[in-house]
Formats: C-alpha cells, structure tokens, sequence
C-alpha cells in the first residue's frame, strides 16, 4: 500500500509538467493543421459562395425589376384613366371659363350660343397630344358628333348606332351620361385609321357639359400607352443597376430589338444581328423556364470576348420582354484573388497571434502546475489517512450490524433449548418432591440436557467463527457456503415467513477471507428481508440464491421478489449512507459495503436490476443482485 501512495505522489508531482508539454505539443500540431484546413477550406467555400452569392444577386436585382414591371402592368389601366380624367377635366374648364366669357347676359339667343360652342370647338379642337394621336371630341344627347378633330367628316353624323367587334354599342354610353348629367369611363374596341385591319381596346372618359347639354370627351388606345410605358421604363434601366459594372439587358422579341443600359459607342441594332444565334437561344430557354444561362457574347465582327457571362432572365410575356442581367466570370475571378489575399494575411496574423499565445499560455500553466502539485501531493496525503481511517469506521460499522442481526438469529436458536432445559429441570424438581425421580428417569434427563447445552455451545461457536478475524486466504465449498448462511440467517427469516432457496455446487470452490463474501451476501440478504418488511405482500415471499460458473467466472445470483427498486434510485443504492429506510432501522452502509467487499477485495464486479421471479407459473417483480467473481482455481 506504501508503495502504491509513493508511485501516485510521484504521479501527482511530475504528471502536470510532462502532460502541459505534451498538450501543448498537441494543440500547436491541432491547431497549424486546422489553421491550414480552414484556410484551404475557406478558400474552396469562398469560390462556391462567392459564385452563389452572385447568382443570387443579379436574381434578385431581375426579380425586382420583374415585380416593378408586373405592377407598372397592372395598374397601367389606373394611370390611363387617371390620365384621361385630368385631361377632360382641364378641357370642360377651358369650355366653361369660354362659354362664361363669351355669353352675354340678358343676350342668351341661339345665334350666340352657336358662336360660343364654335369657339369653344375650335379651342378644344386645336389641342392635340401624345405625339398627334390624343384629341378632345363632343358628342350630343342623340349621338350625334359635334366635334373629332382628326377626322372632320365624322361631325354632324349620328354614331348611336356604332357596335365595336364585340356588338357593344359604346355611343350609348355616352347617350347615358348626358341623360344622367354625369361622367364615366368606357371600354371598347375600336380601329386607330382606315388602314388597321383589327381593331384595339380604347379607353375614354366623358364630362357633362351642361351648358349644350353634351359631353367633353378623351380617349386613348392602351397599347398606344403601354408603349409609353415601356419607353419610360427603358429610358430609366440604368437606375436599376446596383453597381457601375452590373447593367440590366432587355430582349424585345417581338419586335428584334436589344435594350441595354450601358454607355458603350456601338450600335445596339449590330450587337443584336451580331448575337442573333445567341439572343434566340437566350429566348427558347427562358421560354423553356431555364433561368440561369451561360454564355460568351460577341460585341463586334472581328471580336469575339473569350469572357464567360452568367446571366439570369425572366420572361415578361406581357410585353413580349426578356429582362435579364448578369456578371462576367473573369470580374468574378479578380475578387476572388482579392479575397484569397485578404485570407492568407488573416492566416499569417493567426499563427503569430497563435504562438505567442501558446508561449504565454506554457509559462503559466507550467508555473500553475507547480503550485497545484504541491498542493495535490499534501491533499492527497491528507485524503489517504482519511480514507483509511473512514474505512475502517464503515467497516466497524457493517461488523457491528451483523453482530446485531446475529444476535437476534442467536436468541431465536437458543429460545427453544432454553425451554427444554426449562422444562427438564421443573419436571426433575417435580418428580423429586414426589419421591418419583428413579434412576432411568435422571439419567434420561440428564442426556436431554447435555445435548441442549451442547447445541447451544455449538451456536455459540458458529457466530463466533463468522466473527473471528482471519486475514488468510482460505477455500470453502458451496456445501459449507450454504450451511453457514442456514444458521446464520435461514431462522430469522423463517420467523418472517421469508423462505430461503439454494441452487448450489458441491464440486466448486470459492476463495475468501475473513468470511469477507459471506459477510457481503448476508449484507444482500437482510437488504431482502428488510425490503418485505417495508410492505405488507399476501403472497408468498422468497430469497433465491444461485451460485455457478461460466466464462472462467464464478456468478452469484441473489435474487427475491419483494417489489423492486425504484428506477430513480437504482443508480445509487452502492452510495455510502444512502437509504430510503427508516433511520431506526438502516444505516446506509450494508451495500456499500458490499461493493467495497466484491470491488477491492476479491477483485470482483456487482450488478444490480429489476427482474422478475416466477413461482409456480406466477411472475413477481423484485431485485436481482450478480456478483462476478474471478476464478482462483482449487
């Protein structure tokens, strides 16, 4: 044992320092290779990310000019009537601040009136916009056409009649808002000049004019106004761009054009017959809802970029648009080469951080070892003679309980002697008072008692055999095993109606030292019993003891079927003082003991589960305790 304290002093003084510089030695190879992962790592994942993160850049920039389109495309309708209606609205008050200048009062005759409405026509009819093709028109309560300044021969001609293509007779709507005094919109087919051979959807609006009892009217085909539309939203591409390099492209399909919001000097008509094979390709496979396309764009005849574009491109089928941006590979290959610049710096910073680090790191933790040594060595010291002396108290301890347990197995034995003798002697007394005591009498007698005495010395003999320190190592069979369990425990437990089995072999050997093993089951045993005592069971109660071999090891199985042991406390039953009994009658010591009996001194392993026992076909739940033991031979 001193042996054993000087190799863990030793151990204690000189582990720190060697395992300080062996850690260190270890963290500085962990860490230069993890450096050097990380580094080529980050490098293969800033490629991949920086790619991704580009793609996902110029989709979203495509998505948003997309949303902005499809919302310009949606309320293209609002704006138009909005259009309109502010149009009308400055016409009827152009009409009314002429008619109230031009009317005298108390002089409202017919030949006046005709004079002020032919002024107000020509002042309507003398304002034409968006590029020659908005007018302003009147038309009577008949549908008759008082004024259409772009095609004269329709005034003074009664349209009431009119259908579009559709069969709607639009004039009426206006019949119906000079009735009503009112204004509204209307929708309706119709063609632009005598060349067209379809027609188109038109909007217009119409004003009451009170004083002529007709309408001021506008109107405007929406095709004509989409394509307002699209020129103001080509004519401010460029701002959609994020960066001075990215641009925004714009493929009109149906009508062969490219669009792109770079300042470059070429013609933008050459760069589409110059990638027209291109720029078809782009459009099947946006059509096919390919959105990512890769490809190397030619900007003049003699010139071909051998520069990887990506671009991504969303049809806008509405208008017959492609929209689309992209990045160049080779631009993407310059930041990554700044990038890897800036990571290799990073890297180099990091391992001169990193070891001066690890210099001041082992210069204090070698001086901290040191100190914690000095300290370990004296607490350990400290810990061991403590130790020694709780071991020998728990020990005191458990010896002590089973000297009371055996106690008691010996007053049992001895209460039924004890009677006989009893008996003998009141009976002699009685016979002798009566002259009856003959001879064969006493000497009858006298053999009854010898051999009560002497059962009662053998009593004596066992438990003081069990209690009898005996530091030699010596072999018992499990025949002698069995006996002494028998007069130690089996008539106690009787008296509890607790019936004790043995499935035992007489051919086997067991080592053990000072009736250590047998001290470590009875420990088991009564923790049995005292778990039957702890509740009332109206079936039968049984302790199995079952001793083999297998696998070189000698098993001992001591198993009952008193209920089991909670889940919750399984895992510290072998704990010193723990105990879930009344502190009348456990100490907390007797497993404890028992796995310091089965660990330290026969070198053994304990186990303990719930398991359940069957008893003539009828299964019952209780504890199931192995002990593995090394076989020592014969």
């Amino acid at each position: 044992m001193e042996t054993s304290s000087k190799r863990i002093i030793f151990f204690i003084k000189y582990t720190p320092f060697v395992l300080n510089i062996l850690f260190f030695i270890i963290i500085v190879q962990v860490v230069l290779y993890n450096i050097n992962k990380n580094y080529k790592n980050e490098i293969a994942l800033l490629s991949q990310t920086y790619f991704e993160e580009n793609k996902n850049r110029i989709k979203y920039e495509v998505e948003k000019v997309y949303s902005i389109l499809e919302e310009k495309k949606i309320s293209s309708e609002d704006r138009l009537k909005k259009e309109l209606k502010s149009r009308v609205y400055e016409a009827h008050s152009l009409a009314t601040n002429i008619y109230k200048h031009e009317i005298t009062p108390h002089n409202n005759s017919i030949h006046q009136k005709e004079h002020v409405f032919q002024t107000i026509k020509n002042a309507l009819g003398g304002i034409i916009y968006n590029n020659g093709r908005g007018y302003f028109f009147i038309d009577d309560e008949k549908g008759t056409k008082l004024l259409q300044p772009l095609n004269k021969q329709l005034e003074g001609q009664n349209l009431s009649a009119y259908k579009d293509i559709t069969g709607y007779k639009f004039v009426q709507k206006i019949i119906e808002t000079i009735n009503n005094k009112s204004e509204s919109f209307d929708t309706y087919y119709w063609y632009k000049n005598d060349k067209d051979d379809k027609p188109f959807r038109k909007i217009s609006f119409y004003k009451y004019f009170e004083p002529y009892n007709c309408i001021i009217g506008t109107g405007e085909y929406i095709d004509d106004f989409v394509d307002i539309e699209k020129e103001e939203f080509l004519n401010n591409l460029k701002m959609f761009s994020s960066s001075k390099k990215s641009y925004f492209f714009v493929i009109d399909y149906k009508n062969e054009k490219v669009y792109l919001n770079e300042e470059f000097s070429y013609d933008k008509n050459e760069i589409y017959s110059l990638n027209i094979g291109l720029i078809n390709r782009i459009v099947e496979e946006t059509k096919k809802g390919n959105s990512f396309i890769e490809y190397t764009p030619k900007i003049k005849e003699e010139n071909t970029l051998n520069n990887l574009k990506i671009s991504y491109v969303k049809d806008f089928s509405q208008w017959g648009w492609i929209i689309g941006t992209g990045f160049y590979i080779n631009d993407l290959n310059e930041q990554l080469e700044q990038k890897k610049e800036f990571l290799l710096e990073k890297k180099e910073y990091m391992l001169k951080e990193f070891f001066f680090i690890c210099a001041v790191m082992l210069l204090l933790t070698l001086l901290f070892s040191l100190y914690l040594s000095k300290l370990l060595t004296e607490k350990f010291t400290k810990y061991k003679n403590s130790l020694r002396e709780k071991e020998k108290y728990l020990m005191q301890q458990s010896k002590m309980a089973a000297m009371g347990e055996m106690l008691s197995n010996i007053a049992h034995q001895w209460r039924q002697p004890l009677s006989v003798i009893r008996s003998i002697a009141t009976g002699m007394k009685m016979q002798n008072d009566m002259n009856m005591l003959d001879k064969n009498s006493f000497d009858k007698n006298m053999e009854l008692l010898n051999v009560s005495t002497e059962y009662l010395s053998q009593t004596i003999e066992d438990f003081r055999n069990f209690l009898k320190p005996n530091e030699s190592k010596s072999f018992i069979t499990y025949k002698l095993l069995e006996e002494k369990i028998d007069k130690i425990l089996n008539l106690t437990l009787k008296n509890y109606d607790i019936k004790l089995t043995l499935d035992l072999s007489e051919e086997l050997y067991l080592e053990e030292v000072d009736n250590i093993l047998l001290q470590a089951m009875i420990n088991i045993i009564n923790n049995s019993k005292d778990a039957f005592l702890a509740n009332e069971f109206s079936y039968k109660k049984y302790i199995n003891i079952e001793i083999y071999e297998k696998d070189e090891k000698i098993i001992i199985q001591i198993a009952d079927n008193a209920g089991g042991i909670s889940e919750e406390i399984m895992d510290r039953i072998f704990e010193p003082y723990f105990t879930t009994k009344h502190q009348s009658v456990g100490t907390g010591i007797g497993l404890y003991i028992v796995r310091e009996i089965v660990t330290k001194y026969l070198k053994g392993r304990v186990f303990v589960e719930n398991s359940d026992m069957y008893i003539e076909a009828e299964g019952y739940q209780g504890v199931l305790f192995r002990i593995e033991l090394p076989k020592k031979g014969e």
